[in-house]
């Protein structure tokens, strides 16, 4: 009787698809598409109105904070420097030697920190004033201004107070856009601290 050695058996391959049987592949169907897409469309009509208003808040937040650090920036210049210091509302932000704004309105068009040794409007800026920092704002996005008079500059006097404002002052934020809807305020004391709250919170 003959012997077979396993080595000699040659392998054989092997196909990964039976004989006879086609590959199947994967797919949507019709039915599981419309589904997926309706889907889809019921998520966006939600989840977009969101996203926009989050971006709003984020912003209207933003500005709240830098505006609030300028303030005490600008107060904390004023006791170490034992001089005024002054920010100020500024048309040109960009500018090589940006000047305060006689006629804006809205903080969000940026804003400029001079110490201002005269204690006068910084307009038109002289040789002892001294640019300190600058805000380049955001025009297009939250309106931040002052509610009731018109507040342009902020003057801090080396004491450390707002030289111009005997009683609290209160600065609104608006979400900016066709809506204009207030959200924020901020309120300036006459100590010259500044406190950032939802609108028409009792701060002031």
């Amino acid at each position: 009787m003959k012997h077979i050695r396993l080595s000699q058996i040659s392998s054989v391959p092997r196909s990964s698809t039976p004989a006879g049987f086609a590959s199947r592949h994967a797919g949507f169907t019709l039915t599981e598409l419309i589904v997926t897409v309706a889907i889809l469309a019921v998520v966006t009509t939600f989840a977009i109105p969101e996203m926009q208003t989050l971006v709003v808040n984020n912003r209207v937040s933003t500005l709240a904070n830098e505006f609030t650090s300028g303030l005490s920036y600008t107060r904390g210049e004023a006791v170490n420097r034992n001089m005024c210091v002054t920010m100020c509302i500024t048309a040109n932000p960009n500018a090589e030697n940006p000047t305060c704004a006689p006629n804006l309105n809205d903080w969000n068009n940026g804003w400029i920190i001079l110490a201002n040794p005269y204690c006068d409007d910084g307009l038109p800026l002289k040789d002892k004033h001294e640019l300190l920092q600058v805000y380049e704002g955001f025009p297009s996005g939250p309106q931040l201004s002052s509610a009731g008079a018109t507040v342009r500059r902020i003057t801090f006097t080396a004491r450390g107070v707002p030289s111009a404002i005997a009683t609290a002052r209160e600065f609104t934020l608006n979400t900016g856009g066709t809506s204009m809807k207030p959200v924020k305020t901020i309120c300036l004391d006459a100590a010259g601290r500044a406190r950032v709250g939802d609108y028409n919170s009792p701060l002031c």
